[in-house]
């Protein structure tokens, strides 16, 4: 039995003999997608980080400050615009925050509910590939429980959340972009690749790579059009990241010096200490339990999905552990794409441990299969709980209401 969801064959619309043209085709596309889950699911999204704003302090943290003053310079002319004094510049950020600013004091609060958008993305995106890694179902259910648990008990995800950091909505990308890839969506794909690119460098090589298979293996994706996006994708990489430090300050290359200029704190052994910290990012049971997840899963079925996905989190942790290497600060906060889909891992380990135990049991009887099977998940959830620092950081963000203040003009 395979514990993966085969992609659901769709049949083709639009194309030559069908009858049907391209621009009926368009038209039906957008009169579904207000009943499409994934504009759903954005907009249920979208009510919780509003209703979070209206319950919890919406200040944001020493970074999305400093992205929130740079939009703001851009959009007022009576400002200078200027990458310095600040944060590390971050394009995608700012490119909202460059928006929000039209909106004066309310940019701030604006800022952080499109994060804390991101985030229940993140979560939603998570639960629901765990799911389907491991077919749906109660095993589905399980898997995806324990992916949203490892995610919120990851090293600083709630401080990240309530305080308006970009890596909530870079875990969103991270989950979303293998979903999309699971689902043969590769053009969706790429381009949540190419957005979680605007964050974080260390995806560059992943994009990379990926658009050269597409060519490669996808001949939909030699076509001009194709071509165009995927090369824009490419291009909009550096041209984000080094044009607009250039522009205003003439270091095009001002955010990897200001990031290499701080050691993280680093220590002698440097080497330790980096994997120490890709260690820590995630819960230890969930480390161990993402890797038990892609053995058996390997073992019982050859799950390529599923070991593909540990590869990936392998090749996302040499990207972080090099840079370190060559001078960069290695913070836990860099790891973390790779943690969240180690937390996926997880629960796609703890429903395959359970099942297993039930299959065990069962052969003794169906009510011990039972028994076995509950008693398994909730010894497996419950060694995650001493391992947690959320409430620590829930105080500390609720605590902070200090911050930098826009600029007048």
């Amino acid at each position: 039995m395979s514990v993966v969801d085969s992609p659901q064959q769709r049949p083709t619309t639009g194309s030559a003999g069908s009858g049907e043209s391209h621009g009926a085709s368009l038209v039906g596309s957008l009169r579904q997608a207000p009943r499409s889950p994934a504009v759903i699911a954005v907009v249920i999204c979208t009510v919780l980080a509003l209703l979070s704003a209206a319950i919890l302090p919406t200040v944001p943290s020493y970074d999305p400050w400093s992205w929130i003053v740079w939009g703001r310079e851009v959009t007022d002319p009576h400002l200078s615009f200027i990458i310095g004094g600040g944060s590390s510049w971050k394009p995608l950020p700012v490119i909202f925050t460059t928006v929000w600013g039209l909106f004066g004091s309310a940019a701030p609060t604006l800022w952080v509910i499109t994060a804390r958008i991101g985030g229940f993305l993140g979560l939603y995106g998570a639960w629901k590939l765990a799911s389907r890694l491991v077919g749906g179902g109660w095993r589905g259910a399980l898997a995806g429980a324990v992916a949203v648990a490892g995610i919120i008990l990851t090293q600083d995800w709630v401080y990240y959340f309530l305080r308006g950091t970009s890596e909530v909505i870079l875990v969103a990308c991270a989950v979303w972009v293998v979903d999309r890839v699971l689902d043969r969506r590769h053009l969706q794909a790429f381009l949540i690749g190419a957005i979680a690119g605007l964050m974080r460098p260390e995806a560059w090589p992943f994009l990379f790579v990926y658009a050269v298979w597409l060519v490669w293996r996808e001949p939909g994706f030699r076509r001009p059009g194709r071509l165009l996006v995927l090369a824009a994708g490419l291009v909009a990489q550096p041209f984000f990241w080094f044009v607009p430090p250039y522009i205003t300050t003439g270091h095009a290359f001002s955010a990897a010096t200001q990031a290499a200029e701080y050691n993280g704190h680093l220590g002698a052994d440097v080497l330790r200490t980096v994997v120490a910290r890709g260690v820590n990012d995630q819960v230890l049971p969930a480390l161990i339990l993402g890797i038990l997840g892609v053995i058996i899963a390997w073992i019982r079925d050859r799950n390529r999905a599923i070991l593909g996905i540990g590869l990936g989190v392998i090749a996302w942790w040499v990207v972080v552990i090099g840079e370190t290497l060559d001078g960069y600060p290695g913070l836990e906060r860099f790891f973390l794409p790779g943690a969240v889909l180690t937390c996926v891992l997880a629960g796609v380990g703890v429903a395959l441990l359970v099942q297993l135990a039930g299959e065990a049991a069962g052969r003794i009887g169906a009510a011990a299969g039972v028994v076995a099977g509950v008693g398994a998940a909730v010894a497996l959830v419950a060694l995650w709980l001493p391992f947690s620092t959320t409430s620590a950081r829930i105080s500390d963000a609720r605590g902070q209401h200090g911050g930098l203040h826009l600029p007048h003009a």
